[in-house]
């Protein structure tokens, strides 16, 4: 499975026609709002390999404990930057 990020959407707009198109759009519409809401802004290329990587069962790069540490680091980065705004 490959999945190619458009360089700019507006230009690019993909027609929905099927379900599987549409359902597609709809997952990633969830998936962009929640990331969104939650401050996170992506690399769309390694987001995008780390989707890849999941449905064509590849291990992991990154075992559970240091997913943990990951996110510890980046909501701590978080929450210096917005301390720093006030």
């Amino acid at each position: 499975i490959t999945f190619i990020a458009p360089v700019n959407a507006a230009e690019d707009q993909i027609e929905l026609k099927t379900n599987k198109e549409k359902i597609s759009y709809v997952a990633g519409t969830q998936y962009g709002n929640s990331l969104k809401g939650q401050g996170i802004e992506p690399d769309f290329d390694v987001f995008i390999q780390a989707v890849n990587d999941v449905f064509n069962d590849k291990e992991p790069r990154f075992p559970g404990d240091e997913v943990t540490q990951i996110i510890k680091e980046y909501q701590a980065e978080k929450q210096k930057k917005e301390a720093e705004k006030l």
